[in-house]
């Protein structure tokens, strides 16, 4: 179940809107957008690092911009938060499936080796230089 983000507060609203507030006079709509995004961020117990409401780390930007960082342009989601979270999914799912695979591959190399090779070194027979199969002695 994906987790659910924190509501933005109205003080930490009006704290982004003033350290941005003059390169956004002329738009109608601004939305706000957290930078580095939500999940790329350090999970604790019930938040990231950094806090998800901290004012340093969201910008006020017009809401066009906004759809375009988050979702991409009509033609490509290339460069968008959407995309590089779908390909750090992909390529985590990829690293996953590679070591479950290598993992398997030991654990049959381990159990292919669980038997000892008859006559060999850990066989409880042995041939003697006669050539008669004897059981070996423990030392």
């Amino acid at each position: 179940m994906p987790v659910r983000r924190k509501p933005i507060p109205l003080a930490v609203k009006v704290a982004v809107l003033e350290r941005t507030l003059c390169g956004l006079l002329c738009c109608d709509k601004i939305e706000y957008d957290h930078r580095p995004p939500l999940y790329l961020r350090e999970r604790i117990n019930d938040g990231c690092i950094p806090f998800e409401n901290d004012p340093a780390y969201i910008e006020a930007i017009p809401k066009q911009e906004h759809a375009k960082r988050t979702h991409g342009t009509a033609a490509t989601s290339y460069g968008s938060d959407a995309h590089e979270r779908a390909k750090t999914k992909r390529l985590a799912q990829r690293f996953f499936d590679a070591t479950t695979r290598l993992v398997q591959a030991e654990e049959a190399i381990r159990r292919s080796r669980s038997r000892p090779l008859p006559g060999g070194r850990n066989s409880p027979l042995k041939k003697t230089i006669a050539g008669k199969v004897v059981r070996r002695s423990k030392p």
